[in-house]
């Protein structure tokens, strides 16, 4: 019999994956946000983001000519020490900056414009349902002029919203692999570990005992 190669890797998140649940909560939410905010402030009138415009960058002051209003969003580091219960699983804060890009036909518009996405963005992020187990808290915000690399002369601002993402498990103490590494064959390059097996049902048999009391002499 071969003997199986069983592993229980538990979990693992990357400051990519934490851009990733925070992009796609963007992207379900913020169009309703930001059609509510037109209802609320009356004259403004926000270009909607396409599906393209969601991404996130290696740095945030880095804005790439997405198509605009472009919603870009950076994890760059943990913060303070990451905590673990008894069970092995890794607790995590994330920095995460959210950068608004908009555009105006004046300063002041394009100012006002990138202030208010970036109020709709902060409402996302504490007030919906987050996708993972953790919740989202507000660090502070700030508007900034962007540069325009294409030259077409249009007037550009970032709202810039900088929160800490709680993640409930980043990584498992305790599990992985038993015994030796696992060095493929260079035939089978792909062959895994096996997963474990998970239970789907317990079978449980309750057998009476008499109370030694209750015997006969």
């Amino acid at each position: 019999m071969t003997p199986v190669r069983a592993a229980d890797f538990g979990p693992l998140i990357v400051n990519t994956d934490v851009d990733e649940m925070v992009l796609g909560m963007l992207s379900l939410w913020l169009p309703t946000y930001l059609r509510q905010m037109e209802r609320e402030r009356p004259g403004i009138k926000f270009d909607l983001p396409h599906d393209e415009s969601y991404a996130n960058t290696l740095d945030d002051d880095e804005f790439p000519d997405h198509i605009l209003p472009a919603v870009i969003v950076t994890t760059a580091n943990t913060e303070g020490t990451p905590q673990y219960d008894g069970d092995g699983y890794y607790s995590s804060d994330w920095n995460v900056v959210v950068s608004s890009v908009v555009k105006g036909r004046t300063p002041s518009e394009t100012r006002r414009l990138a202030a208010l996405f970036e109020g709709c963005v902060r409402r996302v992020m504490v007030q919906a349902d987050p996708t993972w187990d953790g919740e989202v808290t507000w660090h502070g915000t700030n508007t900034a002029a962007v540069a325009d690399p294409s030259g077409a002369g249009r007037y550009l601002a970032a709202g810039i919203g900088a929160y800490l993402v709680h993640v409930d498990k980043s990584v498992q103490a305790g599990v992985g692999p038993a015994g030796e590494p696992y060095d493929p064959d260079p035939s089978t390059p792909d062959e895994p570990f096996e997963d474990l097996v998970t239970v789907g049902s317990v079978g449980i048999d309750v057998i009476g005992r008499t109370p030694q009391s209750d015997l006969g002499e």
